[in-house]
């Protein structure tokens, strides 16, 4: 028979199944050139060392930098990174009142015109005690430079720092006064101080009070302009640990110069060395007359308590009583205040010779007669007289006298006969 023709179907398939055996063959190795070999589908994945399929690499996603992060650690760094955030002006960063706890207050602090912006920075300080933060100012609302005012660390982030944190205008001038409060904390107790900064032009000057600050502040309060301006502080009572204490209230009064105290009202006094403590700050603002009114009065009251034979129990042998100690420094500084009054104090050293029984204070009195004697004036009598308290072992003791814990003034020799 005659060979049959092939239809054009026929032959079609015929050919593209012949390509797709010399493929297959060429994919196993079964010749073909080396590029052939290693040639294989754009979409191929390569296999692993173990002959598992690797998934194709993926790109690693960039992290969004953070433009707040936490608190600052120092008032420098909150300084910087404030600056950051504002851009040179003066506006409030939400981002950080929310994650920091920072506060901002705007006002016409100088006079210029223009609004100005404070904030106050609270700090992550290691080792710093309370709630420390940073006050920034800045004076403008375009490339401003941030000014840092108070000690560093040392402003108070606190809810008390917080809700003090204001401006105002305190002296009635027309323009605010930047408000805050310092706190210095140690392992007994913290003492606060109320700053009241002002612009006067060139410089910021503090109206705040300069008595040193107080102790276990627990509300202040401003109130008032101009003369009529106002500043309350009010202390707790400290724990029994760090020594008798009250709670007192403190108004100032706005002077030329600043805040100054006007009034001090302490909750009853049940303790000697607290009645004396007052005639003490008498003493101390040269209010001589009252301060020996209240002296006396402090060694003849029947009722005040000695808070360290309470606590003690009566003095090791050879040793004077509490009470007996405090007597005797009265008695001196009687004496003293006599002097610095213009009066002859002839009397008042005999009795702080005779009367006292604490040899500390006799021998202070005597040296202190001999001063004036010798040199003829109020200060030649202290010379004498710290001359002898500061001879050893006199120190030591005068330390021990006036150690009535932390919540109390420890005096020295210089303290004693200050002139």
């Amino acid at each position: 028979m005659g060979r049959r023709r092939l239809s054009r179907q026929t032959a079609v398939g015929l050919a593209a199944a012949a390509l797709v055996l010399g493929a297959a063959v060429a994919g196993c190795g079964g010749g073909g050139s080396s590029e052939a070999r290693g040639t294989g589908s754009p979409s191929a994945v390569p296999a692993s060392p173990t002959g598992a399929p690797t998934a194709p690499p993926t790109a690693t996603p960039t992290a969004t930098p953070d433009p707040v992060g936490a608190r600052p650690a120092t008032a420098q760094e909150a300084t910087e990174r404030l600056a950051g955030l504002i851009g040179g002006t003066g506006a409030c960063p939400e981002l950080a009142v929310a994650r920091w706890g920072l506060s901002c207050v705007t006002a016409q602090l100088d006079a210029d015109a223009r609004p100005d912006t404070a904030y106050l920075v609270p700090l992550d300080e290691p080792g710093r005690l309370g709630f420390p933060a940073s006050v920034l100012v800045c004076r403008t609302t375009a490339n401003c430079v941030l000014e840092r005012l108070g000690s560093a660390g040392a402003v108070d982030a606190s809810a008390l720092g917080r809700g003090l944190f204001q401006a105002a205008d305190i002296t009635g001038d027309g323009r605010a006064e930047l408000v805050y409060l310092s706190t210095l904390c140690t392992a007994a107790t913290c003492t606060s101080e109320v700053a009241v900064q002002a612009w006067d032009g060139s410089a910021w000057r503090n109206l705040g009070p300069r008595d040193g600050g107080l102790d276990n502040v627990d509300a202040a309060t401003l109130t008032g302009t101009g003369a009529a301006a106002t500043l309350t502080v009010h202390t707790a009572k400290l724990p029994e640990s760090s020594g008798p204490s009250r709670a007192l209230t403190v108004t100032y009064t706005l002077e030329a110069d600043g805040f100054v105290e006007a009034s001090r009202e302490a909750e009853e006094t049940v303790f000697l060395v607290h009645a004396i403590q007052d005639a003490d700050r008498l003493f101390a603002l040269g209010r001589y007359d009252d301060a020996i009114a209240a002296y006396q009065a402090a060694i003849a009251s029947p009722t005040l308590r000695d808070w360290r034979t309470e606590t003690e129990g009566p003095p090791p042998a050879g040793r004077r009583s509490a009470r007996e100690q405090l007597v005797g420094y009265v008695l001196l500084r009687v004496a003293i205040a006599e002097t610095a009054r213009g009066n002859d104090a002839t009397r008042a050293i005999d009795a702080a010779i005779v009367q006292g029984k604490e040899p500390l204070f006799q021998n202070a009195a005597q040296a202190f007669r001999r001063g004036l004697l010798d040199r003829g004036d109020l200060r030649g009598g202290c010379i004498e007289a710290t001359r002898y308290l500061t001879t050893d072992p006199a120190p030591a003791y005068i330390a021990q006298v006036f150690d009535y814990g932390p919540a109390n003034p420890r005096l020295t020799a210089p303290d004693i006969c200050p002139f």
